[in-house]
């Protein structure tokens, strides 16, 4: 099983540990978990096509640690408004609804693994952390559909590269 996996399961387990009211600790560490289970499949799917071959897993290992989140959201978001941003402009219609998908919820999982992390007045609830795994497994899943289109592609282009024309 693939860690993207793993850690998705690990937050199920998190949002349904306790019986009756759940732990904020353990709805935030769930919110978390699954925020990384998106960005491991992300980044994996990404160092693979990156960085072909069987015997390229060292070098993959390395590419891993060179994503940045910030530079991730600014992707997800260049796709969903359709910015100028030189891999944006290399797709050849609209944002399938599977890549919108993946995008928005990349963007909105991250921000609220910064609420669960960071804030220490946040409250979450076992429903809601529920859908957020939920949309992670989602997103996930769509992803692996996409792989190998053109548009995955340029997506996964983005989340290494700033694509910003200048910069």
């Amino acid at each position: 099983m693939a860690l993207s996996d793993d850690l998705l399961a690990k937050a199920r387990r998190l949002a349904l540990k306790e019986t009756g009211r759940p732990r904020q600790a353990s709805l935030r560490r769930a919110v978390s978990t699954a925020y990384y289970g998106l960005f491991h499949e992300l980044v994996s799917t990404s160092a693979r096509f990156l960085v072909a071959g069987r015997r390229r897993h060292t070098m993959r290992e390395a590419l891993f640690r060179e994503y940045e989140h910030g530079v991730m959201r600014a992707a997800a978001r260049a796709f969903l408004s359709r910015s100028s941003n030189t891999w944006v402009e290399q797709l050849e219609g609209p944002p399938s609804s599977e890549l919108k998908l993946v995008a928005d919820a990349l963007i909105d999982l991250q921000e609220l693994r910064h609420r669960a992390d960071y804030d220490v007045a946040a409250h979450f609830d076992r429903t809601r952390t529920l859908a957020l795994v939920n949309k992670a497994d989602s997103a996930m899943h769509a992803m692996r559909r996409i792989a190998g289109t053109h548009e995955a592609e340029c997506f996964l282009l983005a989340l290494q590269f700033r694509g910003r024309r200048g910069a």
